[in-house]
């Protein structure tokens, strides 16, 4: 066949396939599982069949399928959430290109230390003191390393010992200059800090707190070795206890119950506790380094859901590791933690969010023995104890639904 011929043979397949080749896949598909959506039709076929049937219908995001009547597939409107649910197989489609995420915003060592990327809090913290941008650059408690990102807390010094004008260790609290109001969320990490009294935090939050919401994606003290996501909020943001099953971790118990109200004031829960779900062991702190590090993402759907996942090491999803520029949390299996936005925690209770990345030392509910002055002591005449209190950053990067701006300012 000549090149010529070739070229309108080809042409000539694509026309006439242009209605299977314009629609998204079905490359995921989950065992004993089930999808919590609405059913736009049913139709008897073999689970292999369900995909087509799904591909050919606009308004399918996935597809549920079990052996009712020899076979039965369910076209349904949504991709989430998952539960367990023995028996039965779902499919989720690939996006197509105007639901798909784009790379919208990068952190990483090619523009961290840029003057629009984030501001420097200079207060306090517990027992930190967040210093400015050239105080941090100046000694070196943020720098770029080798393609990465360094940022940490002073570990040289000895401070006074008993002085209770010591404020706390040099540090930094980084806040993200841009604002976001959706999106998905993806924080690579080799290393987080961890050290006696350390406290861990990555959040976005609202500024006028918690009435604006407050959305901790990784929150810890060092003597704890799973992550625990939290939400916060004013009155009125209250989460089901039965929606554990759309999650891998588990509800925070709080005065011997599950803390599912998310409102910080909530009575018979901890004061300013929120809702919280703790992540599985070891994905966290020392055992999430040891593991080689691992991703943090959030996926923030303002009228549906808040998800989060906490992937250790070697546990990424592939898309995330290949850095695709528009990954598909579908695929990512359930998450670590699930909260759902609708009649019991309406879309208000979080407005415009600000990114914060951060270290402190010895908050008051860090269970450091012998409590927070002990802390303060320990903290002071022992900085070689505070070398593994450090971020190693591979990026920070939002994605947005193409054509949505989730970012605010």
């Amino acid at each position: 066949m000549t090149a010529k011929k070739f070229f309108v043979s080809f042409i000539i397949f694509l026309y006439l396939n242009t209605n299977v080749l314009g629609q998204s896949g079905c490359p995921t598909t989950y065992s004993n599982t089930a999808i919590k959506a609405n059913v736009i039709s049913t139709a008897a076929g073999s689970v292999d069949s369900c995909c087509a049937l799904c591909q050919q219908n606009s308004a399918c995001a996935a597809y549920k399928w079990n052996s009712t009547s020899g076979g039965t597939c369910f076209l349904l409107d949504d991709y989430q959430p998952l539960y367990v649910s023995n028996g039965e197989t779902v499919g989720v489609t690939t996006p197509s290109s105007a639901n798909a995420y784009v790379l919208t915003k990068s952190y990483d060592s090619s523009n961290w230390l840029n003057d629009d990327t984030f501001s420097y809090a200079n207060s306090n913290g517990d027992f930190t003191v967040y210093v400015d941008k050239n105080t941090a650059t100046s000694k070196g408690l943020v720098k770029t390393q080798n393609g990465k990102v360094y940022v940490g807390m002073d570990n040289t010094t000895v401070l006074p010992w008993n002085d209770t004008s010591v404020k706390g260790r040099d540090a930094v609290r980084l806040n993200s200059i841009s604002t976001y109001n959706a999106g998905l969320f993806i924080l690579n990490l080799d290393h987080m800090p961890t050290g006696p009294g350390v406290l861990t935090e990555f959040w976005m939050s609202g500024p006028n707190w918690p009435n604006e919401g407050e959305i901790d994606i990784l929150q810890g003290p060092a003597n704890k070795n799973f992550n625990t996501i939290t939400l916060h909020t004013d009155e009125g943001c209250t989460m089901q206890v039965s929606d554990n099953i759309y999650f891998t971790g588990s509800w925070e118990i709080q005065n011997n119950k599950p803390g599912a109200n998310c409102w910080n004031n909530a009575p018979g829960q901890y004061a300013y506790a929120g809702c919280g779900i703790e992540a599985p062991n070891n994905t966290f702190n020392t055992g999430f380094n040891q593991a080689g590090g691992g991703v943090f993402a959030m996926e923030w759907n303002r009228e549906k859901f808040i998800r989060i996942w906490n992937f250790v090491q070697p546990n990424v999803p592939a898309d995330i590791v290949q850095n695709n520029p528009s990954p598909n949390p579908a695929t990512w299996g359930m998450p670590t933690a699930y909260f759902t936005i609708g009649p019991n925690c309406t879309a208000d209770h979080f407005q415009t969010q600000t990114m914060t990345l951060m270290v402190d030392l010895c908050p008051s509910w860090g269970y450091f023995p012998g409590g927070a002055c002990e802390c303060h002591n320990h903290a002071s005449f022992a900085p070689y104890e505070y070398s593994e209190a450090y971020w190693l950053i591979n990026y920070l990067k939002v994605f947005c639904k193409n054509g949505q701006n989730c970012i605010s300012s």
